[in-house]
C-alpha cells in the first residue's frame, strides 16, 4: 500500500508541475502577442482579443496543445441574464473597456446595477474625492469608526477592485455577484459590478472594446 501511495503522490506532483508549465506557456504566448501589438488603437478583432485567422480559422488562445495538455485564454465578453447565453472571446480582456473606479463620477457609478446614491458617494469618499464636503466625509468617517472592528477611510486611490469590499455598502454579492470564488464563470443569476470596473488605464473608456453597461455609464 505504501508503494501505491508513493506512486500516486509522484503522479500528482508531476501533474501539478505539468499544469504549471502549461499555464506558463499560455502567459508566454499572451506576452508575445502583446509585444507584437504596435498599432495606436485597441479593438476586439485584434489577435490579443478575439482574433481568428481568415486563412486558417484558428485562434492562438483556444485549446492550444502543449506537451500532454492544452491551454485556453478566454473571458466572457457578453452574457444574457434572461437566457443564460454567454459570448466567449478567446484572448485577453482590455481593462480600458471598463469604467475606472478612480475617475468615475457619481452619476457613472450610480448607473451600475445595484449601486445606490449612498454607495456611489461612499466610493467617492473612500478614494478622497476633493469635491465632497467636509460634512459628508465626517459622516463616512463616523460610519467606519463605529464598526465592530473599526478602520480608517482610505482617502486615496483604490489600488485593486477587491478593495471596494472595505467601502460602506459594498458587499461580496454586489461586487462579485454569485461568483464569489472569482473564477470567471458567471451563472444566469450573477451580475456583480466588478465586471464593469477597473483600476487600470488613464480613465477613458475604450469605445472599441467596451460593453453596453460601461458605454451607458459614460453617457
Amino acid at each position: 500500500y505504501r508503494g501505491r501511495i508513493e506512486l500516486k503522490m509522484v503522479e500528482a506532483q508531476l501533474s501539478r508541475a505539468e499544469n504549471f508549465y502549461i499555464a506558463k506557456a499560455g502567459v508566454a504566448e499572451a506576452l508575445a502577442v502583446l509585444d507584437n501589438d504596435n498599432n495606436t488603437y485597441d479593438a476586439l478583432n485584434e489577435k490579443w482579443s478575439n482574433y481568428t485567422s481568415n486563412m486558417y480559422r484558428i485562434n492562438p488562445f483556444r485549446e492550444i496543445s502543449v506537451g500532454r495538455g492544452r491551454f485556453t485564454v478566454s473571458y466572457i465578453y457578453k452574457r444574457d441574464m434572461f437566457t443564460g447565453y454567454e459570448q466567449v472571446f478567446y484572448g485577453m480582456q482590455d481593462e480600458e473597456r471598463k469604467l475606472n473606479v478612480n475617475n468615475a463620477t457619481q452619476d457613472m457609478l450610480e448607473s451600475l446595477p445595484g449601486v445606490t446614491p449612498q454607495i456611489a458617494v461612499s466610493i467617492l469618499a473612500w478614494r478622497g474625492d476633493p469635491a465632497l464636503t467636509e460634512d459628508i466625509l465626517m459622516k463616512e468617517d463616523t460610519y467606519y469608526n463605529k464598526l465592530p472592528k473599526p478602520y480608517k477611510r482610505k482617502g486615496s486611490a483604490i489600488e485593486c477592485i477587491e478593495e471596494l469590499l472595505l467601502v460602506r455598502g459594498i458587499t461580496q454579492k454586489l461586487l462579485f455577484g454569485e461568483d464569489t470564488n472569482k473564477d470567471g464563470v458567471i451563472d444566469i443569476n450573477e451580475n456583480g459590478i466588478a465586471q464593469y470596473l477597473t483600476v487600470y488605464g488613464n480613465g477613458l473608456v475604450n469605445i472599441n472594446t467596451a460593453g453596453v453597461t460601461d458605454l451607458r455609464a459614460v453617457g
